[in-house]
């Protein structure tokens, strides 16, 4: 864990420093995981808000980059390091934990089930729509 602060001594007495961190990185990186990790201690369980907002929305649990399960490069990477690619049973019990309706994968580099994840999420949300009595409407594009 990190101090919120660091002491810089000058003899009996300690001033106190403040400093700004920086965190960049692509959207999705796990900038936002990482700050909560260092500043509470404990990992984001996917998406309280999400349940907290949109009650009666389906959830999809998408799991991306499955190409790089056949990378054999990362997966040594990953090996070395104690890690493995996360696998299709892993999603599932994922998606039971954080109480989603669905799981699916794609590969975008090789356009594997992408336009059957879009299919299903507007499958499911049509399907949603009609059970609920909603004042709103929903577009998709």
């Amino acid at each position: 864990m990190l101090q919120n602060m660091s002491g810089v001594s000058s003899g009996h007495t300690r001033r106190r420093e403040e400093f700004k961190v920086v965190i960049v990185g692509d959207g999705g990186c796990g900038k936002t995981s990482l700050l909560q990790v260092c500043t509470k201690g404990d990992f984001p369980e996917w998406f309280p808000e999400v349940h907290h907002f949109c009650r009666g929305v389906p959830i999809i649990l998408v799991g991306c980059k499955t190409d790089l399960r056949k990378d054999k490069v990362l997966a040594k990477k990953l090996w070395s390091s104690g890690e493995n690619p996360i696998t299709y049973i892993q999603g599932e019990e994922t998606k039971r934990k954080i109480n989603a309706d669905l799981y699916l994968e794609c590969s975008a580099k090789y356009k594997e089930n992408v336009e059957d994840i879009f299919r299903e999420a507007i499958k499911r949300a049509i399907a949603a729509t009609r059970k609920a009595k909603w004042k709103g409407f929903c577009a998709f594009l």
